[in-house]
C-alpha cells in the first residue's frame, strides 16, 4: 500500500485560496517539513519511496485545508478550477449532461487524464459503458490530499496517463471525531447546496480504523432566471446587431413556433381554394395565400385563425424551461483500516459506497410532421383534404422532456504489505505490497417526454368519426378512431387516437393524447473492473551521492466490463430522441512494469544534486496486443537554490468498453449531399444515378458507435521545467514548466462531412469513403451514413505553467500570496481529411481555449482568525462565423472573415474563519462568498448551453456560504 506522509508536506502551504490556489511541489515550506518528518514517501507518478517532493516531473500538492477554504464542496468542482484544467463535463451541463463530473488536464478530454485514488485505478463512473471516472462518485468527505501530474505516467500506471494524472489521496489513520456542515445559496436563493459528513476513527500501534459518512444536496437553478440565459442569443457579422431568441435558432429549422406551420403547393392552391368554402380553416388559408403569396401558414390562437406566419408570431423561447444548474444527491460511506500481522507485515483495506441521484430536464419535444410521415389527408383533424408534411410545432401539451440517474458506485480494496527483514540478506529493507481492487458503477438511466415515433404515426394516419359529430357540432364525442384504411372501420388501430395538433374546429390540442403517445424509457447500465497488483521497492548500490540507487518493479493483472442496456423502445428505433443500441463488453490486461531512480553526483561544484529516473511499461491486451511504454527524465540542481528537471515520455490510450463494443446510435448532423445538385463534373461522376436525384435534407442520419477494430491511441510528451527556491529569499519559490503533448491515432469518427466530400471528391483512393454512405435504390436519398469510430487524426498541446508561492511572517500575522497560470502556446488539431485547426487562443472544436489562464490570491491568518482573498482569470478567445456570415460554428484557424472577440473573464471570492477551543475540541466557523462581484459568464454564441460554455464558466453567480466545523 502506498503510505502518505504528504499531510505535514502541505500543511504550510494552506494559505492557499479559494478558486483552485494549489501548492508546487519543491516549495520551501515543503522542504522544511520534510526535514522534520523523513519518512519515505511515494509521490504521485512515480512507484519509488523517496525523502523529498523534488521529481523530474512536475507534481502539484492540495491539502484538504485547501480544499476547504475554497468554498468548493465537491472535489470536482475544486479540481475544475485549476487553470491547467479545462472543458470538462458538470452539473452545470444540463442538455448532454448526465449528473456526472469529470476531468481534464490540458483541455484533452476526460479520457486522457488517469484518476486514482491512493495510486490504485479506479471504476467508471456513469450511466453504463462509460470510459472516465465519475468524481461525483467518490466521497470528497473521505479525502486528504490531492496530487496532480502534469505529465504522461503510462510507463508507470499504464493506459490513459497521456495529459496527466489525479491521485487522491484519503483520510488513514485518525484518532477521534470530526463533523462538518456546510450550507450555500446563490444570491437568487437557489442552486442551495447542503453538505454534512461525519468522521471517526481510532488508531494504535495494532492497528487503525477510520469511518465517513456524508450527505449532499444540490438544488437546481433555472435558466431562467438569469439575465444572461433566459433567452438564446444570436450574433449577425453581416449588420452587427446582438439580439435575443430568433426562429432560426430552433430545432425545428425554419420554425420556432409552438404552433402549427403550413406550407402549401400552387398545386394544392389550384385545386383547393376555386371551390373552397366560405368560411372555415381552408377559406382563411386560401385567402392568406391570395393576400400575400407567402407559403407558410400558421394558426393564431388569439384569433382562432389561420394567417400568414411572419417568422416572429408565437416564437417560442425554449431557454426558461431548461436547468441551469442540475439537481443532484448524494449519499457516501468510506471505511479503511489496517492491522499489525506480527512480523508478517500489514493488512489493510478501503471500502466506499456512493449513492448518487441527479435530473436534467429540457424543454417540451419539437414535432417534425416529416420525420413521422404525414398528416394524413383523411386525418379527421385535417380540414384541408391534403397529406401535410411541412407541420412543425412544439409539443407543449407534452412537458418537459427529463433525465434522471439512480447510481450506485462500490469499491473495495484490501491487501497486505511490509518490509523485508534481516534474512533478507541484501534484500534487507525492501517493501512489498499485494492488493486486490474491486469496482463496480450500476444503476438506472431513465429517459422521459421523448416521442414513440409509430405511434405519432398512426395518431396522425387516417382516422374516422363514426357519428360525424366534428362536422356537425364542432365537438368531440369521444369515439373518435385511427384505422389503416381511410373510412373503413374495421381497421380500427386499437388504443390509438386521433392527433389533433392543427386546432382544427377551433379546437385545442388534446393534451391527454399527446402524453399518451410519449413514454418513459429506462436504461440500465454498469461499469466494473477488477485489478490484481503487486509490487516491489528497494535500494540496490550507491554511487556518488548521499542515497543509493533504487529499483520497483511491479506487476497488474486488469479486467473491465460495461454495459448500458437500452429501453426496447429506444432499442428499436421507435423514439424521437435517444434512439441507441445496448452496449455490452468485457477485455483484460497483463502488465509488468520496472522503474530506476538513479542519484548520480549530489554536494559537488556545479551539481549540488542529479538525478536520473527511468522506467518502462509491458502491457498486453486481449483486445489490440501488446503495448510498451517508457519515461526517462531528470535534475540537475547546480547550486541548492535553482532545479532544472525534464522528462521524456510515450503513452496511450486503449480503447474503452464503449469505444468497442458501442451499440448504433443515430444521429442527424447538418450536412449537405454533393449529389443533391451538383454542378462539377467531376462530382457528377462520382455521383452516377445519384446525381441531381440525391438527398435536399440539410440533416441526413448517421450512425455512429463502437469498432473491435480500434488500436489504442499514442503520445509523446516533453516536459522541461526549473524551481526556483532563493536562500536569500525565505519561504519563496517559483516553478516555471514548459509541456509538449502529441497525441495521434486519435479515437475518433470521421464525420459526415468529411465522408460525403472525400466520397465525390474525385480523388483516388477515397473508395472507403463511398463504402460508408447507404442510399435508397428508387430515390438515391441518403439511407443512412456510417461513421463508427475508427483512429484517425492527431492532436498536439504545448504550453507554459508558472507557480509563484511566498510566505510572509509579520507582527500582525502571516500573509500568503500566491499565483498558479498557464499560458497555452498550441493547440492543434488535423482532422480526418488532413485538414489542421489552429485552436489557441479561439472557441474552436467546441472548446473554450483561452491562450491565459490565472488563478491569484492574498490570505491571512493570526492566531485563531484567517481571511483571504483570491481571483480567477479566463482570457480573452476569439469566435468565428461560418463563411455567410451569419452562423457560428466556423473554425478561426480557417475562416478569420467573420470573428468577434470573446470578452475576459475574471472572478473574485473571499472567505473569513475563526478557529476556537470550544471545551470539546476545536470550532471552525467560517463565511465566504464566491463571485463576489456576480459575473455572469462570458458570452459565447456557438456555445451549446445559454450562449455560454459551463465547462469553463461560473453559471451560477454570487453565492454566499457558511460551514461549521467541529473536531473532537
Amino acid at each position: 500500500m502506498l503510505r502518505r506522509e504528504v499531510l505535514s508536506l502541505t500543511v504550510a502551504l494552506a494559505f492557499l485560496l479559494p478558486t483552485g490556489k494549489v501548492a508546487a511541489q519543491g516549495t520551501p515550506d515543503a522542504a522544511a517539513a520534510a526535514e522534520e518528518k523523513t519518512e519515505e514517501i511515494v509521490v504521485t507518478g512515480s512507484r519509488i519511496r523517496r525523502k523529498d517532493l523534488t521529481t523530474p516531473a512536475p507534481v502539484t500538492v492540495i491539502s484538504r485545508d485547501q480544499i476547504v477554504q475554497s468554498g468548493k464542496v465537491s472535489i470536482g468542482d475544486f479540481l475544475q478550477s485549476l487553470p491547467e484544467q479545462g472543458n470538462a463535463i458538470n452539473t452545470s451541463v444540463n442538455n448532454g449532461g448526465d449528473g456526472a463530473t469529470r476531468v481534464s488536464l490540458r483541455s484533452l478530454g476526460a479520457t486522457r487524464t488517469l484518476v486514482l485514488i491512493n495510486g490504485r485505478r479506479v471504476v467508471a463512473g456513469g450511466t453504463g459503458a462509460d470510459a472516465t471516472v465519475d468524481l461525483n462518485s467518490i466521497p470528497s468527505a473521505a479525502i486528504e490530499n490531492i496530487e496532480i501530474l502534469k505529465d504522461g505516467a503510462s510507463a508507470v500506471y499504464g493506459s490513459d496517463a497521456v495529459a496527466g494524472v489525479v491521485n487522491l489521496i484519503t483520510k488513514k489513520r485518525f484518532d477521534g471525531s470530526d463533523v462538518s456542515a456546510f450550507y450555500g445559496t446563490s444570491s437568487r436563493s437557489d442552486a442551495q447546496i447542503t453538505d454534512l459528513s461525519w468522521t471517526s476513527g481510532t488508531a494504535s500501534e495494532k492497528g487503525s480504523l477510520l469511518f465517513t459518512v456524508g450527505y449532499y444536496d444540490q438544488k437546481e437553478s433555472w435558466a431562467g432566471d438569469r439575465d444572461f440565459s433566459k433567452q438564446d442569443k444570436l450574433y449577425n457579422f453581416t449588420d452587427a446587431p446582438v439580439f435575443g431568441f430568433a426562429p432560426g435558432v430552433n430545432p425545428l429549422g425554419s420554425s420556432a413556433n409552438p404552433n402549427s406551420i403550413f406550407t402549401p403547393s400552387a398545386a394544392w392552391f389550384n385545386a383547393t381554394c376555386p371551390t373552397a368554402p366560405a368560411t372555415g380553416p381552408i377559406a382563411q388559408a386560401c385567402a392568406a395565400w391570395t393576400a400575400s403569396g407567402s407559403r407558410s401558414l400558421t394558426y393564431d390562437q388569439a384569433t382562432g385563425t389561420y394567417i400568414t406566419y411572419s417568422g416572429v408570431i408565437h416564437a417560442y423561447n425554449y431557454q426558461p424551461e431548461n436547468y441551469l444548474v442540475t439537481p443532484s444527491k448524494r449519499v457516501s460511506v468510506f471505511a479503511t483500516g489496517d492491522t499489525n500481522l506480527a512480523n508478517l507485515g500489514r493488512g489493510y483495506f478501503e471500502a466506499s459506497y456512493v449513492n448518487r441521484r441527479s435530473e436534467q430536464r429540457i424543454a417540451p419535444v419539437p414535432l417534425s410532421v416529416a420525420n413521422f410521415g404525414r398528416i394524413s389527408a383523411s386525418s379527421i383533424y385535417n380540414p384541408l383534404g391534403v397529406d401535410l408534411v411541412s407541420v412543425r410545432r412544439r409539443l407543449l401539451e407534452a412537458g418537459n422532456r427529463f433525465e434522471d440517474q439512480d447510481l450506485d458506485t462500490f469499491r473495495v480494496v484490501t491487501g497486505v504489505d511490509g518490509s523485508l527483514g534481516d534474512w533478507a540478506g541484501p534484500l534487507q529493507g525492501w517493501t512489498w505490497d499485494l492488493s486486490y481492487n474491486f469496482g463496480r458503477t450500476q444503476g438506472v438511466d431513465t429517459k422521459n417526454g421523448a416521442l414513440r415515433t409509430n405511434l405519432v404515426s398512426q395518431a396522425m394516419g387516417p382516422s374516422m368519426d363514426p357519428d360525424n359529430s366534428l362536422a356537425l357540432t364542432g365537438t368531440v364525442s369521444g369515439d373518435e378512431i385511427c384505422v389503416t384504411t381511410p373510412g373503413n372501420a374495421a381497421t380500427r388501430i386499437p388504443g390509438c387516437v386521433p392527433l389533433n395538433i392543427l386546432w382544427a374546429y377551433g379546437l385545442p390540442a388534446d393534451g391527454d393524447a399527446i402524453r399518451s403517445l410519449t413514454f418513459r424509457g429506462p436504461n440500465r447500465g454498469y461499469n466494473q473492473m477488477k485489478s490484481v497488483n503487486a509490487n516491489v521497492t528497494g535500494e540496490l548500490v550507491p554511487l556518488m551521492a548521499e542515497e543509493p540507487v533504487s529499483l520497483a518493479i511491479g506487476a497488474e493483472y486488469r479486467e473491465e466490463a460495461g454495459g448500458d442496456i437500452v429501453n426496447p423502445i429506444n432499442e428499436a428505433g421507435l423514439g424521437s430522441d435517444y434512439n441507441k443500441q445496448s452496449t455490452e463488453g468485457r477485455f483484460f490486461a497483463k502488465e509488468a512494469y520496472a522503474e530506476l531512480l538513479v542519484p548520480v553526483v549530489a554536494n559537488m561544484p556545479g551539481a549540488a544534486k542529479v538525478e536520473l529516473n527511468a522506467a518502462a511499461r509491458y502491457t498486453s491486451y486481449n483486445t489490440f496486443g501488446d503495448k510498451t511504454s517508457f519515461k526517462v527524465g531528470g535534475t540537475w540542481a547546480p547550486v541548492n537554490d535553482v532545479t532544472i528537471r525534464g522528462t521524456y515520455s510515450t503513452a496511450f490510450r486503449s480503447p474503452t468498453i464503449g469505444n468497442l463494443f458501442g451499440g448504433t446510435i443515430e444521429s442527424f448532423p447538418s450536412v449537405t449531399d454533393p449529389c443533391a445538385a451538383p454542378t462539377d463534373p467531376v462530382i457528377i461522376a462520382q455521383c452516377g444515378a445519384a446525381a441531381n436525384n440525391g438527398d435536399s435534407n440539410v440533416q441526413l442520419r448517421t450512425n455512429i458507435g463502437g469498432n473491435v477494430n480500434l488500436q489504442p491511441e499514442t503520445a509523446k510528451i516533453f516536459t522541461i521545467g526549473a524551481v526556483v527556491q532563493p536562500r536569500m529569499l525565505p519561504n519563496f519559490s517559483a516553478t516555471l514548466d514548459y509541456y509538449n503533448v502529441e497525441v495521434e491515432d486519435a479515437i475518433s469518427s470521421i464525420g459526415a462531412s468529411v465522408i460525403l466530400s472525400s466520397c465525390y471528391s474525385g480523388v483516388a483512393g477515397q473508395q472507403s469513403y463511398c463504402n460508408k454512405i447507404t442510399r435508397e435504390q428508387t430515390t438515391q436519398t441518403v439511407s443512412f451514413i456510417d461513421d463508427t469510430l475508427t483512429n484517425v487524426g492527431s492532436t498536439t498541446v504545448s504550453g507554459i505553467d508558472l507557480a509563484l508561492r511566498y510566505q510572509l511572517p509579520t507582527n500582525f500575522g502571516r500573509f500568503g500570496f500566491v499565483f498558479d497560470g498557464t499560458y497555452l502556446l498550441k493547440y492543434d488539431e488535423v482532422k480526418p481529411d488532413g485538414q489542421l485547426i489552429e485552436s489557441a487562443g479561439n472557441y474552436d472544436l467546441s472548446l473554450v481555449l483561452p491562450r491565459i489562464k490565472f488563478n491569484t490570491g492574498v490570505n491571512w491568518g493570526m492566531k485563531g482568525f484567517g481571511a483571504g482573498l483570491s481571483a480567477k482569470f479566463i482570457g480573452p478567445s476569439e469566435e468565428c462565423a461560418d463563411s455567410d456570415g451569419l452562423s457560428f460554428g466556423g473554425v478561426c484557424s480557417i475562416d478569420a472573415t467573420y470573428k468577434r472577440d470573446v470578452e475576459t473573464y475574471v472572478t473574485f471570492d473571499g472567505f473569513a474563519s475563526y478557529t476556537l477551543d470550544s471545551g470539546i475540541g476545536n470550532t471552525t466557523f467560517t463565511l465566504g462568498m464566491l463571485n463576489m462581484l456576480d459575473r455572469e459568464p462570458a458570452v459565447i454564441y456557438n456555445g451549446f448551453l445559454a450562449a455560454s460554455d459551463p465547462t469553463a464558466y461560473d453559471f451560477t453567480g454570487r453565492y454566499v456560504y457558511a460551514r461549521l466545523q467541529q473536531r473532537f
